[in-house]
């Protein structure tokens, strides 16, 4: 369970201009987003170690990848090879759906580029790419993560992809959604009518706001991930 709460006078709201205290509960839903995602991105971070590590290897073209590659084809390519050969209880791990790979905030531009390169070809001792050739990383998409950092990158089944569930964000059933609070002391108008939670409560003049939000990121099954420091050694 994670939240915060806050209080602001009548006079505060008043005096704010620009409508920042008024915004105040879109951004204390802002923060829980947030939250959520800090808490999927950080369960993937802390629940993968050395057994995940990209490996040395040799792609089936003789191309070499070094344990913990920087990014590139032949490194994402090695690591979903890796995955395939990984078993649970004596049973392989079967990527069907696609994939996540995620970068650093600013590398995205770099994966797109060498994820949608195509298998080259030699055409009269030249090297090309073929535009309309096969692309063996069609199925992984980038996305950014300010949880990412340095050289490090990590591949991931979308959900869905494979029979056990692998990275998900837990809810309490009943409060899936972040649960925005206010104080509701404002007493009523004299002849009736709604007071709104900006004019302040009966006592104090203030208004209070608080938000909650249940659950937790988990990493069911490291093993369908493979991540490397980018460090190539």
């Amino acid at each position: 369970k994670r939240g915060f709460k806050t209080a602001f006078t009548f006079e505060a709201f008043i005096n704010d201009a620009i409508g920042f205290l008024r915004n105040l509960p879109n951004e204390m839903l802002q923060v829980a987003l947030d939250t959520e995602e800090y808490e999927v991105f950080t369960a993937l971070i802390s629940g993968v170690g050395a057994d995940q590590q990209l490996d040395a290897d040799t792609n089936p073209d003789g191309t070499t990848v070094v344990a913990n590659a920087p990014l590139s084809r032949e490194a994402l390519i090695a690591a979903k090879a890796q995955v395939a050969a990984r078993t649970i209880n004596g049973r392989p791990i079967q990527v069907t759906g696609g994939w996540k790979l995620v970068v650093p905030v600013g590398r995205k531009t770099y994966a797109d580029f060498i994820l949608n390169m195509s298998l080259a070809q030699i055409q009269d001792g030249s090297l090309s790419f073929v535009a309309t050739g096969y692309n063996p990383l069609s199925d992984i998409t980038a996305i950014e993560s300010e949880y990412v950092t340095g050289d490090a990158w990590y591949l991931v089944p979308v959900p869905g992809a494979t029979r056990r569930p692998v990275l998900e964000r837990l809810q309490l059933i009943g409060h899936e959604a972040p649960e925005l609070r206010v104080q509701n002391l404002t007493g009523s108008y004299v002849g009736g009518g709604t007071v709104s939670p900006f004019e302040g409560d009966f006592d104090t003049d203030s208004a209070e706001f608080r938000i909650r939000l249940i659950g937790n990121g988990t990493l069911w099954t490291p093993d369908a991930v493979v991540w490397s420091d980018g460090s190539g050694t």
